[in-house]
């Protein structure tokens, strides 16, 4: 901060003149914590603080702007710094390597969808009998994991059990994120496996969890680092490597007037291309992972769920990510698209065809293989 001084004063007063941002913004300020003291009141100090910190972000990274997932990032910054420090703390998650967030909400999402492709590889190795119960259900990991990986799993976990995945996070970066998305399945596989239906485990999933997520905190943490050691064991513990556009390719900082239709904020009025290929890319996502998941089902027993079977507390090392505290934390449709030759690695995904056309992109999704029914389950149709 020392270095910079007077930048996000610059950048507020930028903001003010310039920004187009500030509607969104001011909608999605009053959407965060809604239940915190500090956020409840509309136009309450921290609100205010936020709305400044977002704003004023949007100038200073004019590549980035705004997306929608950074005012749950800046609302738990802003817990506990005031907002000129909150503002370089976005910044370092947007930018540092060990995090990385530029990549997540960039248009196109890339690391998001390494994210979700990982994802999915982990549970196909590790819980194949889960993944084929939720592509029986047409439930997509996209469906339920999008704030997992979008926001830290801010407002999908308890927020004590959040903040401290929070601290693991600045300790260990993405390594938590990882490893925390497959304690989830790996803590509640055999309540999902009794759930018929795609809207029960979507619900439990995305609601469900925030109220009572069955374990306490210490629990979960320590399942979370046997998670990760057993993923580092298999070489799973990290996402496969960033693209370059993930991270900031112009300077920080740089102040760019907005052209004349971004000013005016003109939608437009007719879908690219790429836009109406989103439900054949997830189509096509969710036929790779299918042979997977058949070659591996037979695998699901119980010795690849060791890890479950957690130590005593007594025997975890004094070390152990379970010593973390609470208190020592500090809108449209857009184009997808693949660079890899596959044509899958990197599908770029959009938050808003994700939440709100997910539902009918799978329904739609009738070149999939079905799956027997039958009770055995063993067999495609």
């Amino acid at each position: 901060m020392s270095e910079n001084v007077g930048v996000y004063q610059r950048m507020l007063e930028h903001a003010r003149e310039f920004s187009t941002e500030v509607r969104q913004i001011d909608s999605d300020v009053n959407r965060q914590f809604r239940e915190h003291v500090h956020y409840r009141q509309r136009y309450s100090i921290k609100q205010q603080a936020l709305f400044n910190v977002l704003t004023a972000y949007s100038m200073y990274n004019m590549e980035l702007g705004y997306c929608q997932g950074m005012a749950g990032v800046a609302g738990v910054l802003l817990m506990y710094m005031d907002d000129e420090q909150a503002f370089w703390a976005l910044n370092t998650f947007m930018t540092d390597s060990k995090y990385a967030m530029h990549g997540l909400y960039i248009e196109g999402f890339p690391k998001l969808t390494r994210f979700i492709n990982h994802h999915d590889k982990i549970v196909g190795r590790f819980l194949p009998k889960l993944q084929k119960h939720f592509m029986k259900h047409s439930l997509d990991s996209i469906l339920y994991s999008l704030k997992w990986f979008f926001v830290i799993f801010v407002e999908r976990v308890p927020f004590s059990l959040c903040l401290r995945i929070w601290d693991i996070y600045m300790i260990e970066g993405e390594r938590v994120v990882v490893a925390m998305a497959f304690t989830i399945l790996r803590l509640h596989r055999t309540k999902l496996l009794k759930m018929k239906d795609m809207d029960l485990m979507t619900d439990f999933l995305q609601t469900q969890m925030h109220k009572d997520f069955g374990y306490d905190d210490d629990y979960v943490i320590r399942a979370v680092e046997q998670s990760m050691i057993e993923l580092k064991r298999n070489k799973m513990d990290l996402l496969p490597p960033p693209l370059p556009r993930e991270f900031p390719q112009n300077p920080l900082g740089k102040f760019i007037e907005p052209d004349i239709e971004t000013k005016i904020g003109r939608r437009k009025s007719v879908f690219t291309q790429n836009e109406l290929r989103t439900t054949e890319a997830v189509i096509l996502r969710q036929e790779a992972i299918a042979p997977d998941i058949v070659s591996n089902f037979s695998s699901d027993t119980d010795e690849n769920l060791t890890g479950i079977l957690l130590e005593d507390s007594s025997s975890i090392i004094s070390t152990s990510l379970a010593r973390t505290s609470i208190g020592s934390t500090t809108n449209d449709w857009s184009v997808i698209s693949g660079d890899d030759s596959n044509g899958l690695d990197d599908v770029d995904l959009n938050e808003d065809i994700l939440l709100k056309a997910a539902n009918s992109i799978l329904v739609s999704s009738s070149s999939l293989k079905s799956i027997n029914n039958d009770d055995n389950e063993t067999q495609w149709q």
